[in-house]
């Protein structure tokens, strides 16, 4: 079989693979490098290459530099103009007439010069025609060439004997006849010659009998084609699998990662595992936008979070936990100088000034994101009227003390007592799509109006 182009690489993502086009209509192949697929559309972006020569057992091509295949908007998109200097000839082709070009891996570096394949063009046409066409025989394809001979398309092969070469292209007996793939669906005749050298030996007469016995019995009354398509159960601790595996490695990694990120032992620290919402938090972290952002080298928004999350923001007790021989252990809050500024003081500084009062602040925000959390679920349905009293009734909400899971809550960890009340009403889904960007606005008044002061 020829080689599948790899299943896992994402939809619109850059990731060139060298393929075998079979174009059904005009009857054509082409080579080329697939760039970016869409497979739910079953189309791709493929550049266009060209064979040096014309002879079937070339390995070398060109980039094409333009013909009628070519879409003049497909080399204008950024990651092929970004990273396809070589190619010039771009064009669409489906996703099931395409397969993978048999060969090692041939990156493209220089601009207009011939990159050389694994296999031979009379060998990798041979099994993509094999694959891609239900029926025998094929129509023969030359190599793809320049100006107009790589959309001629020669008689058929008649049936005949073929001869299986080295390198696995499939010739007609006759030496000046092109190759096709056609000649793998005729019964060939198969001669056993002993090597006389050998015949003295134990080994290589028992082998000789059993090969002779396999030959001469009955041949299987199936095509053995048809071992391809036997179904393969797989199954992971006695439970089948019933979805593409590579996915399903990708999530056995992912619920690895979680297990391993809710056990940090910042977080067991507070308490058990159940006082939170992880699917919740992971939520919440998964929306996070703009990971490569930057202004002036100085970390945005998004780092603010995760640092607030895992209790890593620069506050003068970190500093004095990483740098004692800088920052005296005996030093207080700078603000207030009352108190150790850890990270729940941020919230509980009792600053003089009103307007840059990190606790007034605090308590106004936690009030605003819990009306604003009552706004947006009593907008969904018709609620009953002891919704908001028993909603702001929640310790989550207690900013005046403020209680221990308010804090949490601040810091982006959603307390299990939250999502348990709202399962009453709506789904999960719907609970964290409505929670998440209210968590970021919250979160976003906090990084502008206490930390950015206070830093």
């Amino acid at each position: 079989l020829p080689c599948t182009l790899d299943e896992s690489v994402k939809d619109y993502s850059f990731y060139p693979q060298w393929a075998v086009n079979f174009n059904n209509a005009t009857q054509t192949l082409s080579v080329g490098r697939v760039c970016i697929t869409y497979r739910k559309k079953d189309s791709a972006i493929m550049s266009h290459w060209l064979s040096v020569s014309s002879s079937v057992d070339e390995r070398s091509y060109n980039p094409c530099p333009d013909c009628s295949f070519n879409v003049p908007a497909f080399s204008k998109k950024s990651a092929i103009k970004l990273r396809c200097n070589s190619e010039k000839c771009f064009f669409q082709v489906n996703l099931s007439e395409t397969v993978g070009y048999p060969t090692r891996n041939a990156k493209v570096f220089a601009a207009y010069l011939p990159i050389t394949l694994s296999t031979t063009w009379s060998y990798t046409t041979s099994l993509a025609l094999r694959y891609l066409t239900d029926s025998s025989p094929v129509p023969l394809i030359g190599p793809p060439l320049p100006d107009a001979e790589c959309d001629v398309a020669l008689p058929v092969l008649p049936s005949s004997t073929c001869s299986l070469y080295t390198d696995g292209s499939f010739h007609h007996a006759t030496d000046n006849s092109p190759p096709s793939m056609a000649c793998v669906c005729l019964s060939l005749h198969v001669k056993l010659i002993k090597v006389p050298a050998h015949s003295d030996d134990a080994f290589n007469a028992r082998v000789d009998t059993l090969a002779q016995t396999a030959h001469l019995s009955s041949q299987p009354t199936f095509s053995p084609m048809a071992l391809y398509h036997v179904p393969c159960l797989l199954t992971f601790n006695s439970l089948p699998i019933d979805m593409n595996i590579r996915h399903f490695l990708r999530q056995i990694g992912d619920a690895r990662n979680f297990l391993t990120f809710c056990s940090l032992a910042r977080f067991t620290a507070l308490g058990p595992p159940a006082l939170f919402d992880w699917t919740g938090i992971h939520h919440c972290l998964s929306q996070i936008k703009g990971f490569a952002s930057h202004n002036n080298g100085r970390p945005e928004f998004w780092i603010f979070r995760i640092k607030l999350l895992l209790d890593m923001l620069p506050t003068l007790t970190t500093l004095q936990q990483r740098k004692p021989h800088l920052y005296s252990p005996d030093w207080l809050c700078p603000q207030c100088n009352t108190a150790p500024e850890d990270i729940n003081h941020l919230w509980t500084c009792p600053y003089i000034l009103p307007e840059l009062n990190p606790c007034m602040t605090h308590r106004k925000e936690i009030a605003k994101f819990r009306d604003d959390c009552i706004s947006a679920f009593s907008s969904l349905k018709t609620l009953p009227d002891s919704f908001c009293d028993e909603f702001s009734a929640l310790d989550c909400w207690d900013f005046n003390t403020p209680s221990a899971s308010c804090l949490w809550l601040t810091r982006g960890l959603l307390p299990a007592h939250l999502t348990t009340f709202l399962k009453d009403y709506f789904l999960l889904s719907t609970i964290y799509k409505v929670v998440s960007p209210l968590l970021n606005d919250f979160q976003l008044e906090l990084y502008g109006e206490i930390w950015l002061c206070r830093n």
